[in-house]
């Protein structure tokens, strides 16, 4: 049981699903499966058929304060062909209702993955006025502005010989967005034995106020720990 009296901080975490599917060929399992491939075995839902057809299973789960801990709070089967997005905003009004009637005083943090940074989604957590941090695939305009911090870890990388990173944000506003918010971002220099460098920049949405580097490791790379 979590005393109310000690839960300052409730975390929700939703990790985006992906499947893995075959064009043709014998029926095979279909998998849905997490990117970073750390979504627990039994999470994992499949269905044997001929064509490429799919479940993913939606889940979510809750910490509290810095508790490693997290607890399964939802898990929804949807077909494989849904967005990971859908569906999203109204799993959350119900459980911030619950959270916000359990721990009326509590700061919720939300964390989700790429999937679900659209608008609608981002100005629902605005308006709920929790924290956030959305992760955010790269694109034309965030790769130039990144790109500094690119060169600047690819020197790092070849004078080290290893995995080399810096931290950086920016201000950006999408097509879609009302108006811009803070992204920070990870230029990467992957170093992998065999292998040559790879560029592997990170971006995330967020409304936290503290340095890029601890929201990043801090709160955003949390989300492996499922």
């Amino acid at each position: 049981m979590i005393s109310k009296i000690r839960t300052e901080r409730v975390q929700i975490l939703l990790p985006q699903t992906h499947s893995s599917v075959v064009d043709s060929g014998p029926p095979r399992k279909l998998q849905a499966v997490h990117p970073q491939e750390r979504t627990p075995s039994d999470l994992l839902l499949s269905k044997d058929r001929g064509d490429t057809g799919c479940y993913l299973p939606g889940v979510g789960f809750l910490s509290f304060n810095d508790e490693r801990e997290q607890y399964l709070f939802t898990a929804v089967l949807r077909p494989g062909n849904a967005p990971a997005k859908a569906g999203v905003i109204g799993i959350l009004w119900r459980l911030l209702g619950r959270v916000r009637k359990a721990f009326p005083k509590v700061r919720i943090r939300v964390r989700l993955d790429g999937g679900f940074a659209d608008p609608l989604v981002l100005e629902f957590l605005d308006t709920m006025g929790v924290e956030y941090v959305v992760a955010m695939a790269q694109n034309a305009v965030l790769s130039r502005i990144a790109e500094p911090a690119m060169k600047q870890a690819r020197k790092l990388s070849e004078a080290s010989g290893q995995t080399e990173y810096v931290y950086g944000e920016t201000r950006y506003a999408a097509e879609s967005w009302p108006a811009a918010r803070r992204v920070i971002f990870k230029a990467e220099v992957v170093r992998q034995e065999g292998k040559e460098p790879k560029d592997n920049p990170r971006f995330a949405i967020t409304n936290l106020k503290q340095n890029p580097q601890w929201i990043y490791e801090r709160v955003y790379c949390a989300r492996a720990r499922v």
